[in-house]
């Protein structure tokens, strides 16, 4: 193989010609390559990105679980995810964490679809939904004959149904105290005796729990077992809230806006000011929150452009009637400067939403963005308050 200076390849072949055993002469085949060698290189180079793309496509399906999705951007969840991944193959007990809408059983999926149970049932258990005089025989099952109104053949509780699969104990906080005594039995032996029955049961279970209290603070309040707490928080896993990861809502908001134009066939999509609205709003209802004001916003907008004058009214409803009963004078007193630009800022956007009735054309009046007007709105209200 010979290399020329201009990048030139060419392949060179040999062959001695002997006559009465010398060598008469050399017989030299050579062929340009240089075009060969350059398809070989983009060949490789696209076996590369190839590589590249199946490792995008796998880590897309990773963040696929079920009919949820994972869907994020910010460090912090990230990090969740980086937990989560970490520890779906061991079978330690796991206990979520965080507010109401934050994502709890989205994460306890991928911990079910990225474990090595993942084959078998994912059996999830609202412990607060269910009545009390019912959670026993629902979550270890009933022998036939065990009560009035019981089916003839008896009943698998949950554990049983999940045997080598997934418990997902969503709220587990709202247990009474006799059920958390035989849960933990569950945990520690692994078995389980049916209601009516005198035969335990082996179960091959992983349990998953959640909670958006303070399992600790319940725990000195004499409302949950110290024992079980402490089977339960093995291994802590705590979503932090939407307010704390605003990265999250863009990508959020692109994904349930696209399943709802697809659910309603519609073909809406979210101007920027509206996207800043939202990520300037506090979200006490977390990510659950988010998707029902996406899903009125899709519902009710005329416009297939969705822009920010119809999602402040959506995200506070009562501005237009508090800040029309609350005259807030300009001060002439001597007082901080800070002060008095809040005050005189207060007055200019009380007075203009009164005149012209909407957030766009205040914020296009005073030369600021609908998210700044959004922000001194939800002052207004919570002064109001």
């Amino acid at each position: 193989m010979q290399e020329g200076r201009n990048g030139s390849r060419v392949w060179s072949v040999a062959n001695p010609v002997f006559y009465e055993g010398q060598i008469t002469k050399i017989v030299v085949i050579s062929r340009d390559i240089t075009e060969v060698s350059m398809l070989q290189q983009k060949l490789n180079k696209v076996q590369k990105e190839s590589e590249g793309f199946k490792q995008q496509l796998h880590e897309l399906k990773n963040h696929s679980v079920g009919k949820n999705k994972l869907i994020y951007h910010s460090q912090k969840m990230a990090h969740v995810v980086e937990q989560v991944k970490k520890v779906a193959n061991v079978d330690s007990t796991i206990v979520i964490l965080g507010g109401s809408g934050v994502g709890k059983e989205v994460v306890a999926q991928a911990l079910h679809e990225w474990s090595n149970r993942n084959v078998y049932p994912y059996v999830r258990v609202n412990c607060g939904a269910i009545p009390e005089q019912l959670i026993e025989s629902e979550l270890f099952g009933y022998e036939k004959g065990a009560f009035t109104g019981a089916d003839p053949k008896g009943k698998a509780g949950y554990f049983e149904q999940a045997h080598q699969g997934t418990v997902f104990l969503d709220e587990v906080s709202e247990l009474p105290l006799n059920m958390q005594v035989k849960l933990l039995r569950v945990i520690q032996e692994q078995e389980v005796t049916r209601i009516g029955g005198t035969k335990t049961k082996s179960v091959d279970t992983r349990i998953i729990a959640a909670t958006n209290k303070d399992l600790w603070k319940l725990v000195q309040d004499g409302r949950f077992r110290e024992d079980l707490y402490y089977r339960l928080n093995v291994i802590p896993i705590r979503i932090p809230p939407l307010r704390e990861r605003k990265e999250d809502i863009a990508p959020l908001s692109s994904y349930f806006l696209s399943n709802l134009n697809q659910l309603y066939n519609k073909d809406k999509s979210l101007s920027a000011e509206a996207l800043e609205v939202l990520e300037g709003y506090e979200w006490p209802g977390n990510v659950r929150e988010l998707q029902n004001v996406i899903e009125r916003l899709v519902v009710t907008s005329h416009d297939d452009f969705i822009q920010a004058e119809n999602t402040l009214p959506v995200l506070y409803p009562d501005t237009e009637a508090k800040t029309k009963t609350k005259k807030a004078a300009i001060t002439l007193d001597f007082m901080p400067l800070k002060q008095a630009i809040e005050e005189v800022e207060t007055k200019l956007i009380s007075l203009g939403l009164e005149k012209y009735g909407t957030a766009a054309k205040v914020s296009e009046v005073l030369g600021v963005s609908p998210a700044t007007i959004s922000r001194r709105r939800k002052k207004l209200l919570d002064k109001g308050d």
